[in-house]
């Protein structure tokens, strides 16, 4: 969920940071981080601990704390997240990790502030006429799903269409304005590698699921709004909840027992005749992660077991992981292609935005896919070679015409870090290739 108004609207996501962190809270994140010692972060944060390191501690919205742990796994930053009394989140980490986490904080709430609106196609064609579009098509809805999400992530305001066509296949359309800010060949890269390689059916079946429940949810919270006369809840993985009744709503949250009971405390009640009435309410959804209405009884028992739910697929940590290696991958790429081909004459001319895009992805694909080779004749060699520490010549990294080895070895470098190989990304490679591309004026 993106915050589409002004900055005032998420300063209530972090709230300041606390240091050091109180001594009596040391014992529970202890214990807790002992029984998961297994995992690297844990025991790293444990180590820290008993050596005597201070811990920092800032709170989070718990409709916001799963997004952001991602972050802290993506930066490598070993952090131990638990719930605080009144119903958020707190992160805690070391003390000289502070200006990492800073840094998360601030491009998170800067990646919250983008989002992209996604309209019809004819409406889209009728605000541009007179005005070029270009459509990337022959995607699979899960691959268009995922260019959208890349483009909520990157965009600010811009409109895009979404569309299925006859064949079953979906087309993403762009307007100008949206083309021109130059970063969609960099998403369209970072969407097929997401899409067709390493955990590919996990994400695209993610994705799906994702446009599913935000559907469902949507249907339904509007029907909830609009039955003042039936007692409806809107519960989600957390601790807070709304309650609709024939005067207005109650936001609260639940208070859990040993015993899996719940007690429902009110925090705030709003008359649907307040002015305020539906912002107040678009507040409190924000602070409910994967909302869905229920009625009462199946409410209380996700209330007091929300982890028992079959609204939310996440991914696991070694998927987290990859998708930062593909984040990266796609960064280096990026950063190499654009700074190759900056004079090439087509890229210097102005509109012809389909042989631009074109050019960028086809350069991209040959470069990925000669480090691709070359990472896998070398892997090759090194398993069949008895001297694991010596390579024959011969098995140089493969160079495309215009680049360098250094520029191989980087991608190279990128994969091999976190334990990949390129080889599982040989059809998203291809996906560059075969885009299709149309860019076309709109006529009345």
């Amino acid at each position: 969920m993106s915050f589409k108004e002004s900055s005032d609207r998420f300063l209530d996501v972090f709230t300041s940071i606390r240091t050091p962190v109180d001594a009596f809270v040391y014992g529970p994140i202890v214990d807790y981080l002992r029984e998961r010692q297994s995992l690297v972060e844990a025991d790293v944060l444990l180590q820290f601990i008993e050596n005597g390191g201070e811990l920092l501690m800032f709170d989070c919205r718990e409709a916001e704390s799963d997004e952001l742990s991602k972050h802290f796994i993506y930066q490598n930053i070993p952090f131990v997240a638990m719930r605080t009394e009144s119903g958020r989140v707190g992160f805690f980490y070391r003390i000289y990790d502070r200006d990492a986490v800073e840094q998360i904080k601030r491009d998170f709430l800067r990646m919250k502030m983008h989002y992209c609106l996604n309209i019809d196609y004819r409406k889209q064609k009728k605000e541009n006429v007179g005005k070029h579009l270009l459509a990337v098509s022959n995607l699979t809805k899960a691959e268009a799903l995922i260019l959208f999400r890349l483009c909520d992530e990157s965009c600010n305001g811009d409109k895009i269409s979404v569309s299925e066509m006859e064949d079953g296949t979906y087309t993403v359309v762009f307007s100008e304005d949206t083309v021109e800010k130059g970063f969609l060949g960099k998403l369209i890269i970072r969407m097929y590698l997401e899409a067709k390689g390493l955990f590919a059916d996990t994400n695209c079946s993610i994705q799906l699921a994702a446009e599913k429940t935000d559907l469902t949810v949507a249907k339904d919270v509007l029907a909830a709004v609009a039955d003042y006369g039936t007692r409806k809840f809107i519960v989600g993985t957390g601790e807070h909840y709304i309650q609709f009744d024939a005067q207005g709503f109650v936001f609260g949250r639940a208070e859990r027992r040993e015993n899996k009971t719940v007690d429902l405390i009110s925090e705030q009640e709003f008359n649907r005749y307040e002015p305020d009435y539906d912002r107040n309410l678009r507040k409190c959804l924000e602070q409910i992660p994967y909302a869905t209405v229920l009625k009462m009884g199946d409410a209380i028992r996700q209330l007091s077991d929300p982890n028992d739910t079959g609204l939310v697929q996440s991914r696991s940590r070694d998927q987290l992981i990859v998708q930062r290696m593909e984040t990266e991958l796609t960064d280096k790429l990026d950063e190499i292609v654009s700074e190759k081909i900056k004079d090439d004459d087509v890229m210097n001319v102005a509109g012809h935005h389909d042989e631009k895009l074109f050019h960028y992805l086809t350069e991209a694909a040959n470069l990925l896919d000669d480090a691709r080779i070359s990472m896998t004749l070398i892997d090759e060699a090194m398993t069949a070679s008895l001297n694991r520490q010596i390579l024959p010549k011969e098995l140089e990294p493969v160079v495309p015409l215009g680049y360098s080895k250094d520029d191989v070895d980087s991608l190279m470098i990128i994969a091999k870090k976190t334990g990949v190989s390129l080889e599982a990304y040989k059809e998203a490679i291809s996906g560059f290739w075969h885009t299709e591309i149309t860019y076309f004026k709109v006529y009345e």
